[in-house]
This record gives structure tokens, C-alpha cells and sequence, in this order.
């Protein structure tokens, strides 16, 4: 089990009960988080960064996600967040999908940051070398 959620820190999850809370769902365009908050969380104790492949989220002053990386990518920047009163109170994330012909296996990609950045160094490397005619 230590060896688990030393593998979840990697991949940016600070807070493994919490995050067990955290579910999700998508349709073609969008990706929507949903976290159980207490009847007294207020706008001002949450904080949602977003960018393109990655995701932070506190509440309350606790973190739950660090940079943690999304499956695929989503516009940052048109991102949202409410708080609902359904059944009980809730943080409802809204991510729209950079791409809407991918459907999301997972939230979270399975790899560290540190494998997703060598990754993409990789590809751009390739991507580089291929434009350069020498």
C-alpha cells in the first residue's frame, strides 16, 4: 500500500483519500469533475489550476492534486468551476477537451510528469530533426 500511494504522489495525487473521492465524467466536448465538499466550503477556499495537461486542486487549504496529469489535453483557460447543491454540496470542474474525437480511458495519465515531459521532449526532438534537412 506505501508503495502505491508513493506512486500516486508521483503522478501528483497529494491527498489519496480525497482524490478517491473524485469522480468524473465526459461527453464529445468536455470532461466534468465532481468532489463532495462540506455544507461550509466557500468559493474563496477552492483553487483549480488548470493547463493544457495537468490539473491542481485544493480546498480548504488541503491539497489533492499537484500538477497532476490529465489522460489528454483541455483548454486550460475555458475551464470553469461552480459549487452545487444537488443531494449534497459539490465541486463540479468543467474541462473542455482540446480534442473531442478522443474518448477518456482514465482522468489522470498513469505516467509521472517526469515520463509525460521526456515524452514530449522526444517527440519534439523528433519533430525537429525531421524539419531539418542536414
Amino acid at each position: 500500500a506505501r508503495a502505491d500511494a508513493d506512486a500516486a504522489r508521483e503522478r501528483g495525487v497529494v491527498d489519496l483519500a480525497r482524490a478517491g473521492e473524485l469522480r468524473w465524467a465526459q461527453d464529445a466536448d468536455r470532461v466534468a469533475l465532481f468532489l463532495p465538499v462540506s455544507e461550509d466550503t466557500n468559493a474563496r477556499s477552492i483553487d483549480v489550476d488548470v493547463t493544457p495537461r495537468a490539473l491542481s486542486l485544493s480546498v480548504g487549504g488541503s491539497q489533492i492534486l499537484e500538477q497532476a496529469p490529465l489522460r489528454h489535453g483541455v483548454d486550460g483557460e475555458g475551464s470553469s468551476w461552480t459549487l452545487e447543491d444537488v443531494a449534497s454540496r459539490c465541486l463540479v470542474v468543467e474541462l473542455p477537451k482540446l480534442d473531442d474525437a478522443i474518448v477518456w480511458a482514465s482522468l489522470l495519465d498513469g505516467r509521472s510528469r517526469e515520463e509525460i515531459e521526456d515524452e514530449l521532449a522526444m517527440q519534439f526532438g523528433r519533430e525537429m530533426d525531421e524539419e531539418d534537412p542536414r
